[in-house]
């Protein structure tokens, strides 16, 4: 029999498992509503990106850097956040900008070290009015987000242990939180100031913060977007689950169901965090299959928080308990309604569709779910013929119809056959249309050949199928990807089964 579902094509589907990209788009909207909304920012931004902009970075500048921002980690006389901070190690940490020989670029660096000496003596201290400090965590929050060479001027000049220490000296604060847990975030988005925020233990710190204000919405919602992009480290993604990282965010989506920023950041901590095997288990066990669907039907005019949500479900699919339940728990209905209401939205279908193809993956239920659901394949075929040069999409929905047109081999109770249902709705010149704009994607490739596969087991819609050009399609396939092995049997087995007179009823092959 040919591949059903993932089928030969099962090992390249394997790796297709998506991380979220570091840089969340929510946490910026709303930086300045808080107790310092009418805070002036010294200088412009237009000028501080200017001035950076002129500064020449060689490779040993760029090696001193690096030394100094490890240097400034080190030097903490322990890696737990609540650790005491020496006023030598802040001392010698210095940005390097405020070496540079131009008077504007000097004058950022001498800016960013003078932010963080405040800080520093406020943690020590503890003497500063709190609304001085927030206009500082105000100018960092918005350094931080827009360039990325100001977060590792920050780590350099020794900003990551005063972060910590804020933690720790003014934690019953929240809206010194919100903003530290914002400058955390961003400042994750660079690799190796994640690396050092990992080593003064920025999760344990977080997670204490989201455990002591679980009633603010608003630190609930940034300290998730925090862990977000802790989690694009692997060995943060374990870290946070140990910590109880996965339950703090679960428990806050459960608490705040009706905020739209705490759900779509709890969804988009999820995506990340499930990228590991075991905490897919983890959030399928602590009940988050209900809390992500339940945050996708409250909120389903998001279309950003969707997709989020459907992120999270397509990772947790690739664990077949947790996909299981997903579907019992009606997540292809909840899916397939927000492909109706948002026909436009590119990167949500992209997602939707991509969840869809990882909950129908060798399982019977998803495919009667999806066939007996009113205009559900229609629904992905319209995503499908609006979206012809959307690799990822378009590799998604291929996978879709091969996952159906599998189902035929099953002996399902269905009305009418898989493979009769999609070739009657269109999808046959879809997948080849496919085939031939995408034909360096070794992901469409596969899936198309896999899909052109499962339906030739019905007699009627490969007669169709070769009509169309089919086996021509295939053929380029198969020489396009000779040295792909996965693609290559998978379009020999197509070949194969186009060319290949059936003398008995292909249901029977199933028993």
């Amino acid at each position: 029999a040919g591949p059903s579902g993932g089928g030969s094509f099962a090992a390249a589907a394997a790796g297709r498992t998506p991380a979220r990209p570091p840089i969340p788009h929510r946490q910026v909207s709303d930086v300045t509503t808080s107790t310092s909304s009418n805070v002036t920012i010294p200088m412009d931004e237009q000028t501080i990106v200017s001035a950076v902009s002129r500064v020449t970075m060689s490779s040993t500048t760029s090696r001193a850097s690096t030394a100094t921002m490890s240097s400034a980690t080190s030097q903490s006389s322990s890696t737990t956040f609540s650790s005491t901070m020496s006023s030598t190690s802040f001392m010698s940490a210095r940005s390097m900008l405020s070496q540079s020989s131009d008077p504007e670029v000097a004058r950022v660096g001498n800016l960013i070290e003078k932010s963080v000496r405040y800080l520093y003596n406020c943690v020590r201290l503890q003497q500063s009015p709190i609304e001085n400090i927030l206009k500082v965590l105000t100018r960092l929050e918005k350094w931080t987000d827009e360039a990325d060479r100001l977060r590792e001027e920050l780590a350099s000049a020794g900003g990551i242990p005063a972060l910590m220490g804020l933690f720790v000296r003014y934690g019953d604060n929240a809206d010194i939180m919100v903003k530290t847990c914002n400058i955390i975030t961003y400042m994750a988005r660079n690799m190796a100031c994640l690396g050092a925020i990992t080593a003064q233990d920025a999760i344990r710190a977080v997670l204490t913060t989201m455990r002591r204000h679980l009633v603010h919405a608003r630190l609930q919602a940034r300290a998730c977007n925090s862990l977000n992009n802790l989690a694009m480290k692997e060995e943060n993604r374990i870290n946070i689950a140990a910590q109880g990282g996965i339950v703090q965010i679960l428990r806050a989506m459960a608490s705040h169901g009706q905020d739209g920023e705490v759900q779509a950041n709890g969804c988009n901590a999820l995506w990340n965090l499930a990228i590991c095997s075991e905490n897919r288990r983890k959030i399928s066990k602590a009940g988050g299959v209900k809390i992500i669907l339940r945050a996708m039907s409250t909120h389903m005019q998001d279309s950003a928080l969707f997709g989020e949500g459907c992120g999270a479900l397509w990772n947790l699919a690739d664990h077949p308990p947790t996909r299981s339940l997903i579907l019992m728990e009606g997540g292809i209905r909840v899916i397939l309604s927000a492909m109706e209401r948002h026909v436009y939205e590119l990167m949500m279908l992209r997602l939707c569709c991509g969840a869809l193809e990882s909950l129908l993956n060798d399982h019977d239920l998803g495919r009667v779910t999806l066939l007996k659901r009113s205009g559900g394949i229609a629904l992905v075929l319209s995503a499908m013929r609006a979206n012809p040069n959307d690799e990822e999409l378009q590799s998604a929905c291929c996978g879709i119809m091969s996952s159906l047109a599998g189902g035929d081999l099953m002996n399902l109770d269905v009305p009418i056959s898989f493979s009769t249902m999609i070739a009657q709705l269109g999808a046959i010149p879809l997948i080849l249309v496919a085939l031939d704009l995408h034909r360096s994607s070794t992901k469409v490739q596969g899936r198309g050949c896999s899909a052109i596969c499962n339906l030739s087991y019905d007699g009627a819609v490969r007669t169709m199928l070769l009509e169309q050009g089919a086996r021509e399609a295939v053929r380029a396939a198969l020489v396009q990807n000779a040295a792909d092995t996965v693609v290559f049997g998978t379009a020999l087995l197509a070949l194969s089964q186009l060319t290949t007179v059936h003398r008995m009823d292909p249901y029977a092959r199933a028993a």
